[in-house]
């Protein structure tokens, strides 16, 4: 009888054990375990977010006086999100002056034949902040932020489209796209102020280049002569050693 308890109380102590690792497992199945998170979140930090310009000319649908013939070119800016998978999603929130707040979802499904996905951002006078908050979209972590990137989208320049900026396009008010404010009352005033330095020190650059070519020219003319002189003061030296060492002797 009493090894009979003792059986009974052993089936039961396993099935218990048992039981408590069925719940165990099924527990760790159905939550979002650190070991997925940690794994979930090593990817999203290999996403990468960037932007690139571009441009296009169009047809215009009807002649427009504004415009100098029936086409016109478009500017833009397209913002690039790399390293992207299937167990990863990005929630895309955009903000800015005068710009309509929007946010909306992209995956995998967008990805283009550059790896990247890629959201056009049409040239705009003002600047606008990106948002990308990453998420997993695998499993019991569905949802789970994992990493939130910005980016500001730098405006569309207006005065880099004037004349008296083709030949400085690298000039910072000159630029295409800029994050700052250009004051117009002194724009013209500053871009000749830089025009006029760079030719100062564009004719320095030149007298020291043509400083440099004639010496180097007189050098070269004048060749014959100096190896002369090198070598007949090198015999003079090598006399007086000689004279030297004799003396010594």
């Amino acid at each position: 009888m009493m090894r009979k308890n003792k059986f009974i109380m052993l089936i039961i102590v396993v099935l218990f054990l048992f039981v408590g690792k069925v719940n165990a497992v099924e527990e760790e199945d159905v939550t979002c375990n650190t070991r997925k998170l940690t794994e979930l979140r090593q990817m999203a930090s290999n996403v990468k977010v960037t932007y690139i310009s571009g441009e296009a000319v169009r047809q215009l649908p009807t002649p427009n006086p504004e415009v100098d013939g029936t086409e016109e070119t478009i500017y833009y800016l397209d913002v690039k999100i790399f390293n992207l998978n299937s167990k990863l999603g990005v929630k895309v929130s955009t903000k800015g002056n005068n710009i309509t707040p929007e946010t909306h979802d992209v995956g995998l499904s967008e990805m283009g034949p550059d790896g990247a996905v890629t959201l056009r951002q049409m040239a705009s006078n003002s600047n606008i902040d990106y948002e990308f908050k990453v998420y997993a979209i695998e499993g019991n972590c569905t949802g789970k932020t994992l990493r939130t990137l910005r980016l500001t989208i730098p405006k569309f320049n207006m005065y880099s489209e004037l004349d008296i900026c083709k030949d400085v396009p690298d000039y910072y008010l000159c630029l295409r796209y800029t994050t700052y404010d250009v004051d117009g009352a002194t724009f013209y005033d500053r871009v000749d102020e830089y025009k006029a330095k760079m030719l100062v020190q564009n004719e320095t650059e030149n007298n020291v280049n043509n400083t440099v070519s004639r010496t180097l020219s007189n050098l070269s003319k004048y060749k014959y002569i100096i190896v002369g002189i090198v070598v007949a003061v090198g015999v003079v030296i090598t006399v007086l050693i000689l004279r030297r060492k004799k003396s010594e002797v």
